[in-house]
């Protein structure tokens, strides 16, 4: 049966097709990136575990490999069972599999499967996550629950591994886990900060994980656009755009940048204009969303499709400076808006 879409990370950013194979593609929210574990990281696991020790000759051998244990659940749990592991090792493995289940379910079932997860590891962040985003009743809770996660994946970091795939953590599956408690931690510090502190630690974070992972799998790079705008970090904001050419016709890109121009130069600068343009042309709903002075509602979905009304709902979730906009903002807009009317109505004509 061909799946209704592809969901995808952030690694080719806005240059991604809109179809693979004919299937349309998706992109997981940087907040579904950081607070769920990727569908396959189990099984690549089980790979891995499988594989280390091979001497494969040739490719075709180690594609016949995987035919024979990937496509046969049966074949795998063998070669499992026969397997040189460590007793940690195939208790991670236990782990990983009811932390899949636990964040593919609901409700009690998914807690009881969170609580048995806690037997099968001594570093459980992904499990302390997700009590930290379902179980926590008050903000304090939250902030332990985070810390904690924190903590673990801090302690337990393997050092002459961070020193090897420094760069490229993502490509670990150990090292995921790490990477989402440190996002998780950074943007709840951001979004309830009670302090300038508490902001300046969030940035911080967030920068230094896009030098543990420069291809920014997550797509921490767009919260930290909106955070750089808002403290209007607009030096930080240039660089981080230059640093990502591959989305430099994202909106969530081109609306920050189009307001840093607005603020620094002014909304009739030909720069200024060219940004805002080239956002509207790529995301018009962000627009008719602020000029219709809609509510906008927390956005609760884990994936949206380029130019979509999902898309722009999730940038006005992450960027505050669109949201409330003064007379005179409003009057930048929609002239821009108008602009882009106009010129679809000639195009069609």
């Amino acid at each position: 049966m061909k799946p209704e879409k592809v969901i995808v990370d952030w690694l080719n950013g806005y240059e991604t097709p809109d179809q693979i194979q004919g299937t349309p593609v998706a992109f997981s929210t940087p907040h579904h990136m950081m607070h769920t574990p990727r569908n396959m990281e189990a099984q690549n696991t089980r790979i891995h575990y499988l594989t280390r020790s091979k001497d494969f000759k040739t490719l075709d051998e180690i594609n016949a490999f995987l035919e024979f244990t990937v496509q046969n659940p049966y074949n795998m749990n063998k070669a499992l069972d026969e397997a040189d592991l460590k007793d940690e090792e195939r208790d991670n493995l236990d782990y990983l599999d009811i932390i899949e289940q636990a964040y593919q379910s609901d409700g009690e079932k998914a807690m009881r499967l969170v609580l048995q997860s806690l037997l099968y590891s001594h570093q459980p962040i992904d499990a302390l996550l997700w009590i930290a985003n379902h179980l926590s009743k008050t903000t304090k809770e939250t902030y332990q629950m985070l810390s904690m996660a924190v903590c673990i994946a801090e302690v337990t970091l393997d050092e002459k591994k961070r020193d090897s795939l420094m760069g490229e953590f993502w490509s670990s599956q150990e090292f995921r886990p790490f990477m989402r408690a440190k996002a998780t931690f950074a943007d709840y510090l951001f979004s309830n900060n009670t302090s300038q502190a508490d902001i300046q630690k969030a940035i911080e974070t967030m920068e230094v994980l896009l030098e543990y992972d420069k291809q920014d799998h997550m797509g921490i790079r767009f919260l930290l656009m909106s955070i750089y705008s808002f403290q209007e970090y607009f030096d930080k904001m240039e660089i981080l755009n230059q640093r990502f050419p591959k989305d430099h016709q994202n909106p969530l890109f081109l609306y920050p940048m189009a307001y840093k121009h607005y603020r620094t130069v002014g909304p009739t600068h030909h720069t200024t204009q060219s940004f805002l343009a080239n956002a509207v042309q790529s995301n018009p709903f962000v627009v008719t969303i602020i000029l219709d002075d809609q509510n906008i509602p927390f956005y609760e979905g884990s994936s949206f499709h380029k130019h979509s009304i999902e898309e722009a709902f999730y940038f006005l979730n992450i960027n505050y400076d669109y949201v409330e906009p003064d007379d005179r903002m409003v009057l930048w807009l929609s002239q821009a808006f108008q602009d882009y009317l106009n010129s679809k109505q000639k195009g069609s004509s």
